[in-house]
């Protein structure tokens, strides 16, 4: 196996156990048995397990910035943008469940205020040409008047809620997977509604 791919394959693995099966107290050894590979090379890669869950979590905020700058960049109506938005969010976290909460988990560890952004100009960008088209959007009276701060946080916060909850979701309420599928395949269209008060098409 080529060096960058056995790099990558540890890579990938640590993604896989920390953000969707959640198992934030991993060890190499745990990684390494899940890769399939000597233990010694993750250390011959990262030297530590620090290293490598830094390394990890690069990915991980590098992603999140990734999906706000598609969704931010498409030439379509605002109504059509929150709506790609939202199902690109609840899709990508379907995939990664326990991504923000690693982040979240590393920020508290780390006694890190925020995740240093190496796109943070153009992450800022984006946002500042969103909340213009929303006031925009205000203005018409499509939407709520409300700080668009307020309406960002919200809209994220609707669709990360249900995923990083799940496990207490469907036993509080004795929700069924297949039955949790449906309700998240509902919740795209319910956000929809709240935050333009008309029915997703």
């Amino acid at each position: 196996m080529k060096e960058s791919a056995t790099e990558e394959l540890i890579i990938n693995t640590a993604k896989h156990i920390f953000f969707f099966k959640g198992d934030y107290h991993a060890t190499t050894q745990d990684i390494a048995d899940a890769a399939g590979i000597n233990r010694a090379l993750i250390h011959y890669y990262f030297r530590t397990r620090e290293q490598l869950m830094e390394t990890v979590l690069k990915v991980a905020t590098t992603k999140m910035n990734e999906r706000l700058y598609l969704i931010t960049q498409l030439e379509v109506s605002f109504k059509e943008k929150v709506s790609n938005l939202i199902n690109l969010l609840i899709d990508g976290m379907q995939e990664t469940p326990y991504l923000e909460n690693f982040v979240v988990n590393e920020c508290n560890r780390l006694n890190l205020t925020c995740v240093t952004n190496p796109h943070k100009e153009l992450i800022e960008s984006c946002l500042g040409g969103f909340m213009a088209e929303m006031q925009e959007e205000m203005k018409r009276g499509t939407i709520p008047t409300v700080e668009p701060l307020h309406f960002v946080i919200n809209l994220l916060a609707l669709c990360a809620y249900p995923i990083s909850m799940r496990p207490l979701i469907q036993r509080t309420f004795g929700l069924e997977d297949d039955y949790y599928q449906q309700f998240i395949k509902n919740q795209k269209k319910t956000i929809y509604t709240i935050l333009f008060r008309e029915t997703a098409e």
